[in-house]
């Protein structure tokens, strides 16, 4: 991701409904710390689609977490999210990396998402009551790269 994308990625997890505008915060991508890594997917004509964030969990030996993946909502359930994180595998295997956390909310608008991840193999590790507001649970999601 480069700074041009910031506003489009910005409006993408908006309009999905799942992220609140007051909630985003574009990131410092000149202070981004090297392990940390936003990408995005484009289609054939160069326009964002999608985007994810991951990054190494720090005290957690081999183990990256991916804190953020949204795609534009007309396209969900035409393989975006799957080709993102297709390649966040890809990329995590090239260096080493054994296993793949994902966070999600266990809010009833979230269902999707959480169906989502199971597709891909991700199996549901945990849960966190009450994580990000009250009756708003943190859901984790696992899944072996061996």
């Amino acid at each position: 991701m480069v700074d041009a994308d910031q506003a489009v990625v910005e409006a993408i997890a908006t309009h999905t409904g799942l992220f609140d505008l007051g909630d985003w915060q574009r990131p410092d991508l000149d202070n981004l710390q090297v392990e940390h890594r936003w990408r995005v997917a484009t289609d054939s004509v160069g326009d964002v689609v999608g985007a994810a964030y991951f990054a190494p969990e720090q005290v957690s030996d081999a183990l990256w977490n991916t804190y953020f993946l949204a795609v534009k909502k007309e396209l969900h359930g035409q393989g975006v999210g799957r080709f993102i994180m297709n390649h966040i595998e890809a990329l995590a295997r090239s260096e080493g990396i054994r296993t793949l956390i994902v966070e999600t909310s266990s809010l009833e608008s979230y269902e999707q998402a959480r169906g989502f991840y199971q597709s891909l193999g991700y199996v549901r590790e945990a849960e966190i009551r009450d994580y990000y507001a009250a009756g708003d649970n943190k859901v984790v999601y696992w899944k072996s790269l061996d």
